[in-house]
């Protein structure tokens, strides 16, 4: 059972049991047992004799292709991962980690595939398939979970809910109203981790209870005072209220004790520029890019950032570089293109903007 190092410190062995498959470690870095004695050979050679003893074997872990080139963000795979949800010789808790998975992929597409799953026969099928419902427009994820908010399942009730209030909603059955209240009497049995503090926040907030989201803000703060989502999630509702200042004060608190955190370096740096300070802004979005933690998200605003102080090849080679670790990504595609066209650069082009074509297809 090979181990993976989780958080620098855990070493987690993988539990299943499985016919390895040295070519999938190959093509998307998963561990391969074979290797764990075998430490001098490679996956081709770990492959060429499992087929040597076996000629009747076949890989089976077909779904780990689509869900590793999804989940970096490319969006050619996204149909081909709706797909393998469908394979009912697929054990359903890895079904639902792919269904899972279109949560981060807000288009009709991943919406249709999670109603198709809403009346599996597997609770964490329909759990992950109310999971992803939350991508959906509030006028239509109201109609679309009703069906699951009286599942048997309390799982599957609770996912329900969180997608129900996962953006400003206005409940209006008695049903809705009971299964919410469900949920965050659920929450409340572990009121003293901050986590549940700040999911009751978000509950309260999308319901349009600013003073009790607030509350459970501070609340979360009282218990673990450089809690990092706490700092950085109240300073974002205080920026929601007009409360600017105030959010620059917790900001530079998290700057202070978590100077290494890619997001309170993007969050204040976004706060620097709601205020005009355009150079101080571009320091902390720097920073952002750089520091672990960091998303292609954060780097896209520092180019943009870069490009709106005129600084075009500096923002194109920063993109250019982000683009290597995260080439799926639309954000990046376009600015470079926009960049390059901006600056004269030709060579290429054409190719690039094929893709973004292509790609944009996709969705």
């Amino acid at each position: 059972m090979p181990a993976r190092t989780y958080m620098q410190v855990d070493d987690r062995r993988d539990h299943r049991f499985h016919v390895p498959d040295p070519l999938l470690s190959l093509e998307v870095g998963s561990p391969d047992p074979c290797m764990t004695c075998h430490e001098d050979k490679t996956h081709k050679w770990a492959d060429e004799n499992i087929r040597a003893w076996h000629p009747e074997y076949t890989r089976r872990n077909i779904w780990a292709e689509p869900l590793s080139r999804v989940r970096s963000l490319d969006v050619s795979a996204v149909d081909a991962l709706i797909s393998e949800i469908g394979r009912a010789t697929t054990a359903p808790i890895i079904r639902a980690t792919l269904l899972q998975q279109l949560a981060d992929w807000p288009e009709p597409r991943s919406v249709a595939a999670s109603q198709k799953h809403m009346a599996s026969d597997h609770p964490l099928i329909r759990a992950a398939a109310a999971n992803v419902v939350r991508v959906a427009p509030s006028e239509h994820r109201q109609r679309i979970l009703t069906p699951l908010l009286s599942d048997d399942v309390r799982v599957v009730r609770h996912a329900a809910a969180r997608s129900l209030v996962a953006s400003p909603v206005r409940l209006g059955t008695g049903s809705e109203m009971r299964v919410v209240n469900e949920y965050r009497d659920a929450l409340m049995l572990s009121a003293g981790q901050p986590e549940s503090q700040l999911t009751l926040a978000d509950v309260a907030m999308n319901l349009g209870n600013v003073k009790g989201a607030e509350s459970h803000f501070r609340q979360a703060l009282r218990i673990e005072p450089n809690h990092p989502p706490a700092l950085l999630r109240y300073a974002d509702f205080l920026r929601s209220v007009g409360r600017d200042e105030e959010a620059a004060v917790h900001l530079r608190h998290a700057i202070t004790v978590l100077p290494d955190n890619a997001a309170a370096h993007h969050s204040y740096g976004l706060l620097l520029i709601r205020q005009k300070k355009l150079e101080e802004a571009i320091g902390h979005l720097r920073q952002a890019s750089e520091y672990e933690g960091a998303i292609p998200r954060y780097v896209y605003v520092y180019a943009v950032g870069l490009e709106t102080t005129g600084l075009y090849s500096e923002a194109l080679e920063v993109t250019r570089e982000a683009r290597r670790q995260w080439p799926n990504d639309l954000d990046l595609l376009t600015t470079e293109i926009r960049l390059r066209q901006r600056m004269g650069e030709t060579e290429g082009l054409q190719t690039l903007m094929e893709t973004l074509r292509q790609r944009s297809s996709m969705r």
